[in-house]
């Protein structure tokens, strides 16, 4: 305690200790939060550009439906490890595109207008989901790739 003029005042030592300890908190979930959005971001990213490339890659090399999931799951990589489970390729009037023999633009019934669309499916972890609620642990990230077969 000082004495100022005749009055009693109190030191203001340890207030911005107080108000650190009250903020910090708030500020290491934002920061924590903002590290978490980056991460799924660019896994995001991935994803649409592994789509991309693996439905350009069924177009342009005419491939078979397996090699494109091949092509999918290993440009996805490092940032998102996934299988061709989760790799679809669809056109129309081609039933189901698997096996090492179906080629997803070289049929007969391929039309020049006709577009091979690759999705990838990932389910991702969110490490800060479980302190904030409502966010959840996992998030559902697609990537869609488009190319018409414009090559026989």
């Amino acid at each position: 305690m000082r004495w100022r003029t005749g009055k009693i005042t109190r030191g203001e030592r340890g207030a911005s200790a107080v108000e650190f300890a009250l903020v910090m908190p708030i500020l290491l979930l934002m920061l924590v939060g903002i590290i978490n959005f980056g991460l799924l971001f660019g896994q995001n990213l991935a994803l649409s550009n592994a789509a991309r490339q693996a439905a350009r890659y069924a177009v342009v090399q005419g491939n078979s439906c397996d090699a494109v999931k091949g092509q999918a799951v290993s440009a996805a990589s490092p940032l998102v490890s996934m299988t061709t489970a989760n790799v679809t390729v669809s056109r129309p009037g081609l039933a189901s595109c698997s096996g090492a023999t179906t080629e997803a633009c070289k049929s007969s019934n391929v039309n020049l207008t006709d577009n091979v669309t690759v999705t990838l499916t990932y389910t991702a972890q969110v490490p800060v989901g479980s302190f904030v609620p409502g966010l959840g642990s996992t998030k559902v990230l697609t990537g869609k790739g488009v190319f018409r077969c414009e090559f026989r």
